[in-house]
Order: C-alpha cells, then structure tokens, then sequence
C-alpha cells in the first residue's frame, strides 16, 4: 500500500509538472477578409506580422507573442517580445478602444492617446492617463508618461513622422509597441476583423471569433438584400476643404460600403483605396444630378454648407434634401463614433446606407451612425 502511495506521489508530483508546464499549441487563426496581418501559431507562443505598418512602409513587422513564464524559441529570438495575456494596455489609435472594450471588461486600458477623441463614456470615465497631445495632423506621444504606466503593450499608428519616431524612441527603451495599421484595410470587414488581432494579445481568440462571425453573417445578408433592390441611386461623396473636393477611391471602404448598400458610387472607376483631390467645378459636373450626397464633412445642418459655397445648393439633392452625415454620434468634444465602433460595426453602417438608398428594403430600421441634415441650426 506504502509503495502503491509513493507511485502515485511519483506520477502526480514530479512525472507530470513536466507534462503541465510544456507549452501547448496556440489554436489557429483563421482570417477570411484582413490582408493586413498574418498570424503563426506555435506551441505556447504566436508569431504576429502586420504587413504593412505604415502606407510608405518597405518592410513588414512581426512580434512574438510569448505565454508568460514561456522561453523565447530559438527561430524567433530576435523578434520584440509580448506576454500574453496583457494586463495594461496603453493606445494611441482609436480605432482600438472599441476592439479592448468589447473584449474585457476595460480595466485593463491605464492610458490613451488624444483621449478628448474618445467616444465611448465607459472609457472616458476610467481616469485615464493621456498620454499624447495634438501636433497639426498627428499625436505628440509623451514619451515619459507612457515610460511612467509600465505597460504591457501600447498599440500606436504611425500616420506623421513625429509618431514614428516616439514609437521608435520607445520601443528601443524596451516599452513593447506595436503597430496597428487596420486603417489601411481596402474593406469595411477587414477593419472589422483586426478584432481578432487584438484578441491574441487579450487571450479573448474565442471571442473575438464569435462576435466577428456574427458582424460578418449580418453585414453578407444585408448585402444579399441590397441586391435585391430595381434600381441603383447615385451617390455623391464629401465636400470641398480648402478649395479642392477630396472624392473617395473606387476601392476604398466607403465606396465598397456604397456599392453593398445597393447605390451606384459615381467615382467607381478610380482604382485607389485613398482619396483623389477634383476641382470643385468638375464635381458639380458629373454630380449635379445625383439621387444621394453623404459624408459631407463636419456639416451638421444644410445651412452650414450653404455658408461655406452657395454653390453648393446647385446640387439635386441639397435642394431636394437628401444630403445624409455620419455625425449622429458625436460628443461635445467632437468625437466620431462613426470612426470608431463604426470600424467595429460595418454591419451598422450598411444597415443606415440602405435604409437611406432603399428605405422599403428595411422599413423598421432608425439611423444609427448617418441622420439627415435639415435647414436651420440642427445639431
């Protein structure tokens, strides 16, 4: 009996701490419409690459994100090192603060970057640390405060040269950065599904999986009903800033959201995922007579547009107002919620755009992110 207890101590105490503590594989990460990001799974550890950190980028960035207590494997020692689970997180990008907040319960966040930008009251009521200040185009990253949080991570974009060298600066003192770079996705589902990069740092894949899934199914049925519209309106885009009209590629994800939502974008044929600068003359050309005008800016009523240009009013539908902004959720401070939970919910978006094109197509539905602008001073 002595001897039958001493094997069991053998097998439970000291065999199998070494079965316990081997690493086990990660579980793979299926990605059906993110190009931006490549994900390998490995025993205890994934290997992340963001294919494009930047729009000027040469090279391709990869981290390893390593089980804590795990040992660096030998084919990937010279990448930058992230334990998983996170615990603090710091972000400059806010198109990742709907991703954190869907998949924890927010404790995790210790600061962020142009916090007045933030939308979601949850998040502004944390108290968090701002750890950047406005600089022209771009973020002015404090590099101290965000030395001063200790983090786990900091997910940082590096749209301006002063935010590329703050991320340098800090990674080479050792602060784990990682670049997100969602906002180059060509579609709105592959911005949507940068989700699940940010599951992997969170240890939330399960999740992650499970609500995109349930983003994507929603967005195709409602593309599957679009489809079935008689006619396709068409849709103008923005307005004048500076005297030139920036008018959306026929591959960037506004158009794609137009084209899924049943309308007929009437710059289609431009095959750029960005924006094209057209004198306001050859807009007023080709748009005259179009059925829809959306995105016009920062236009919270008809009024302020016709204060910017009279010629404006030219246009059939400012006179016949059907001219629609995606500032239905905006704060005090100027905060888009369109930019971002609507990164998040492409469904959303897509369920406002054909309720405005073909409102018999979905009779129930009332405006999330887009509202019609009215005369007078409307908020």
């Amino acid at each position: 009996m002595i001897k039958r207890i001493s094997l069991l101590f053998l097998f439970f105490f000291v065999i199998t701490p070494s079965v316990w503590g081997s690493p086990h594989p990660f579980p793979e990460v299926s990605l059906q419409y993110a190009h931006g990001f490549r994900v390998e799974c490995g025993n205890g550890y994934y290997v992340v690459t963001v294919d494009r950190p930047c729009s000027d980028a040469a090279d391709s960035q990869s981290y390893l994100l390593l089980s804590k207590g795990g040992s660096v494997p030998e084919a990937h020692k010279d990448l930058p090192v992230i334990y998983i689970p996170v615990k603090r997180i710091i972000t400059t990008s806010m198109t990742m603060l709907p991703f954190i907040e869907r998949l924890t319960d927010k404790s995790s966040l210790v600061g962020v970057g142009g916090k007045r930008y933030v939308y979601s009251e949850d998040i502004r009521n944390l108290n968090l640390l701002d750890v950047a200040s406005d600089a022209g185009s771009g973020l002015r990253i404090d590099v101290e405060k965000i030395l001063s949080l200790q983090p786990d991570v900091v997910f940082v974009y590096t749209y301006t040269a002063t935010e590329k060298e703050a991320a340098e600066r800090l990674a080479a003192l050792g602060v784990p950065i990682v670049i997100a770079s969602d906002y180059l996705e060509e579609t709105p589902l592959g911005m949507a599904e940068w989700i699940k990069f940010v599951a992997l740092f969170l240890g939330e894949e399960k999740k992650a999986e499970i609500f995109f899934r349930g983003v994507s199914e929603r967005y195709n049925c409602l593309k599957e009903l679009a489809n079935k519209a008689e006619a396709r309106p068409t849709v103008m885009v923005n307005a004048a800033i500076g005297g030139m009209w920036y008018v959306s590629g026929g591959r960037s994800w506004p158009a794609l959201l137009i084209r899924d939502a049943g309308g007929e974008y009437l710059w289609s044929e431009v095959d750029l995922p960005g924006s094209i600068p057209i004198d306001f003359e050859k807009v007023l050309e080709r748009a005259l007579n179009s059925d829809f005008w959306i995105n016009p800016t920062t236009w919270r009523n008809l009024d302020e547009g016709r204060g910017q240009d009279s010629r404006y009013t030219a246009f059939r539908p400012f006179r016949e107002k059907k001219v629609y902004n995606n500032n239905a959720r905006i704060n005090g401070a100027g905060a888009n919620d369109y930019y971002q939970q609507g990164v998040m919910r492409p469904d959303l978006i897509l369920a406002d755009l054909i309720s405005i094109f073909h409102p018999t197509l979905l009779p129930n539905h009332e405006l999330y992110f887009y509202r019609l602008l009215e005369e007078g001073t409307g908020k």
